[in-house]
């Protein structure tokens, strides 16, 4: 083979090469978003409803009937009342809203899968804050599921608790996703807010009902699986960022001291302090 064959050979080959390889990094965030969204409800109800909660009875399929499903969706086919359906859902404003909040939930978690693991696949991410984040999923499960059926049954009365505990968490976790990237330097904003909004949590659930349910033992198994779930993430996002503020030490040359303004620290208690009051009183 002649060197300019050669070298065109080469140069295709490096060029097939590329072409799967960028292939491989598209479809890999893809794949793995879809998974996320896929699995998570699989791991609550499949898996989770059946060794936590009581057995259930046995639902005879070929003869029950649901005489609040309006069949609108199911037009001239069926009228009330219905045979069984594995999915129920009424042509109502709530059935809307629900949509709405179902569809925006996976979009996130896809979106913030892909991000993940194009960081990862870029070899700049920060594993801790990846860890980070993976342990604040099931609070943001928990309260999008929540909110699902606060609208399916109507029952609002912790709606504005549960509020305070959702944006506080996004506010947090949207630091924490952007921190998973090496190319976001970690900035003091960053560590107080984040220790701030989970400082808050950590005393607003004490007060409520984790210190009662797990340290006292007064929970039952469900109880204390989904304190565990909620808190656990608070403590763990306290420990992550305090090493991440001694890196930020190591890499400045400073002290704990000299590393905050004092007008930054006063802030932040003030605002921790402000928040867990009206999160209380919610």
């Amino acid at each position: 083979m002649s060197i300019p064959n050669l070298v065109e050979s080469q140069l295709t080959n490096l060029h097939r090469t590329s072409e799967r390889n960028q292939v491989f990094s598209k479809l890999l965030p893809i794949s793995i978003g879809l998974l996320a969204v896929c699995i998570i409800p699989y791991l609550h109800i499949g898996l989770f409803g059946h060794l936590v909660w009581p057995v259930k009875p046995t639902v005879d399929r070929t003869s029950c009937n649901c005489g609040c499903f309006d069949t609108v969706f199911r037009g001239i086919y069926e009228n009330p009342p219905s045979s069984y359906k594995h999915w129920y859902f009424n042509s109502t404003l709530n059935a809307y809203k629900m949509w709405c909040l179902m569809m925006v939930g996976v979009v996130v978690a896809y979106e913030c899968s892909k991000y993940i693991i194009r960081c990862i696949i870029r070899k700049e991410v920060r594993w801790r804050m990846v860890l980070l984040f993976i342990s604040t999923i099931f609070p943001h499960y928990y309260g999008w599921w929540n909110y699902l059926n606060y609208y399916n049954e109507q029952f609002y009365s912790q709606w504005y608790h549960q509020l305070y505990f959702t944006v506080s968490e996004i506010i947090s976790s949207g630091f924490i996703l952007q921190l998973i990237s090496k190319r976001a330097n970690v900035e003091t904003y960053h560590i107080l807010v984040i220790l701030s909004l989970n400082l808050s949590h950590i005393i607003i659930g004490g007060l409520d009902q984790f210190i009662i349910n797990l340290l006292y033992g007064q929970g039952n198994r469900s109880q204390v699986y989904r304190d565990l779930g909620l808190v656990g993430p608070d403590f763990l996002a306290v420990l992550f960022i305090s090493w991440e503020t001694q890196i930020l030490i190591t890499e400045r040359k400073c002290s704990l001291r000299s590393l905050f303004y004092k007008e930054e620290l006063l802030l932040s208690f003030f605002v921790t302090s402000a928040i867990v009051l009206v999160g209380k009183s919610l």
